[in-house]
């Protein structure tokens, strides 16, 4: 496994991190822009672990806590609030669906009619 390899993983680590603490921390301004970006940091994770299956689960433990204070305390500064996310689990990074309901796309549309 390269640096370079291992730097991105933990890179897309974050980015992911730091729009689903945004999501949990700010529900009436979820956007399609952080599903997005949760999506494109999964799967550009999983495509690289896939060209080096060398990459060990490890990484991603041994990074977890120090990428999740990080993308905390980014998320806040963008956010300019406090968020009440204590942590997250490897389900909520990388297999929850985050979606917009019906009900959040009616209100986007009745705001910008």
């Amino acid at each position: 496994m390269s640096k370079s390899d291992k730097r991105s993983i933990i890179s897309y680590l974050k980015v992911a991190m730091l729009h689903i603490i945004k999501w949990y921390s700010q529900p009436d301004k979820r956007s399609a822009s952080w599903i997005n970006s949760i999506d494109n940091s999964r799967q550009a994770i999983s495509e690289i672990r896939k060209d080096n299956p060398s990459i060990p689960d490890s990484l991603l433990l041994n990074s977890w806590d120090k990428k999740f204070n990080e993308a905390k305390k980014d998320a806040e500064r963008e956010m300019n609030q406090k968020s009440t996310v204590d942590k997250l689990t490897l389900e909520q990074v990388f297999n929850t669906k985050y979606i917009l309901t019906l009900i959040f796309i009616i209100g986007l549309l009745w705001f910008f009619w």
